[in-house]
């Protein structure tokens, strides 16, 4: 049984370059958040110390700013070009930062908003178990601004270890949460290559179905003009045989005649029969 064009299912799943694309765009966000957020977050951080910086910073703390801010740009600019991945560099671009934030912090508790960005890039830039010590460091400069700011004074000893367990379990909310968004992201990836790898074999054996139609087509209509022509040439057969009949009985009948006009009349007779036959054997 053949099938028509529009019987044939089509290759499924011509909904996966929209999941990859979604995909794709989720990871481009991702990329230019962690590309420009760190200095995003530092001009916020620098405008909220120039507000407070004649408030609560003495003018040597407000000339180291500049300096660390520098320092931080310098390092930002850097990174862009850069891109430095997971490893040593990832490590070195990490823990620099990290130490920047947290000098600036020192000055200004405000400047710490600068050091938020630590919670979102020790997964992309640490290997291994570093993460963990790179977030439980942030918690550090976070504690500390949110405990009045660096030196500690009296209250803030007493507010930095419930600040800090504080940090710790955000923490690790959100690394457990993104552990599951990325086994969750991981395992969708690996469904679709799947999928797709399941939809090339489908097309593939769609296409030797295909093939394999055409064939049967070919050589239906090759039996066809084989069977006309074993029918022709049966009737031709047939024909010829029944004039030979006749003209071998009408020469042994003349041959038996004594009268040579008989005999004429016996070999002339059958000419018309066998015109006869002819006609009747023309399709």
């Amino acid at each position: 049984m053949t099938m028509a064009p529009a019987d044939r299912p089509e290759p499924a799943l011509s909904a996966l370059p929209a999941h990859r694309s979604a995909g794709a765009a989720l990871d481009r966000r991702w990329d230019a958040f962690h590309r420009w957020g760190p200095l995003a977050l530092l001009a916020v951080s620098l405008a909220a110390s120039a507000l407070t910086g004649p408030t609560i910073m003495t003018p040597g703390e407000q000339r180291a700013v500049l300096w660390y801010a520098g320092g931080a740009v310098l390092l930002e600019v850097w990174a862009l070009r850069a891109r430095p991945a997971r490893g040593a560099a990832g490590s070195a671009y990490y823990f620099l930062r990290w130490g920047l934030s947290f000098a600036l912090t020192w000055c200004n508790p405000f400047l710490s908003v600068y050091a938020v960005i630590g919670y979102f890039g020790a997964g992309r830039y640490l290997p291994g178990r570093l993460p963990y010590a790179g977030m439980l460091l942030t918690a550090v400069v976070m504690a500390g601004a949110n405990s009045g700011g660096f030196p500690l004074g009296s209250w803030g000893l007493v507010a930095f270890p419930v600040m800090y367990a504080l940090h710790v379990g955000l923490c690790a909310i959100f690394w457990h949460l993104s552990l599951t968004e990325e086994r969750q992201a991981r395992a969708q990836r690996e469904t679709i290559d799947a999928l797709e790898e399941a939809n090339e074999r489908l097309a593939a054996a769609l296409a030797e179905n295909a093939g394999l139609q055409e064939q049967l087509l070919v050589q239906e209509r090759e039996a066809g003009i084989a069977d006309e022509r074993r029918r022709l040439a049966a009737e031709i057969h047939d024909t010829l045989a029944q004039g030979l009949t006749g003209v071998i009985t009408q020469l042994q009948a003349a041959t038996a005649s004594a009268e040579p006009g008989a005999a004429r009349a016996h070999i002339v007779r059958p000419r018309p029969r066998q015109a006869r036959a002819r006609r009747g054997s023309t399709p």
